[in-house]
């Protein structure tokens, strides 16, 4: 199984957040024990990053980037001109940057772990939550 977890999903896994959802807690963890795999868009690193600047979130993209990189079971997805193109074939999510993590998961037949209202009413994925 691919599980593709947006901002709110990967941040509040990795500062074990009780607001996480129980079905989103699961498939990461799942992950965690190599049963599944996660495939984290750059945008939801960018956003992490941008939470980081304005002291939002104690965790440090420095310190994730090398763990990420080191399990098997994790993948940085980048943003190439496949996931543009299938971008735009999104047209029920406003938000651009909820587009790029549902795009994510379209391209690779992923569930989204988010808790977006917009996501998860998205004829295009696939969430749990």
């Amino acid at each position: 199984m691919f599980y593709v977890p947006d901002t709110h999903a990967l941040v509040w896994y990795l500062s074990a957040d009780p607001r996480l959802g129980h079905q989103a807690k699961a498939a990461l963890e799942s992950v965690d024990r190599g049963e599944a795999h996660a495939l984290v868009p750059i945008i939801v690193l960018t956003e992490m990053l941008d939470l980081e600047e304005k002291g939002r979130i104690a965790i440090r993209l420095n310190h994730l980037l090398p763990i990420l990189r080191q399990h098997t079971h994790y993948t940085i997805v980048p943003y190439t001109l496949d996931l543009l193109m299938a971008l735009k074939e999104i047209d029920d999510i406003p938000e651009l940057h909820d587009r790029m993590i549902a795009a994510t998961a379209r391209r690779y037949d992923a569930v989204v772990l988010s808790k977006d209202p917009s996501i998860a009413a998205s004829a295009f994925v696939r969430t749990i939550w």
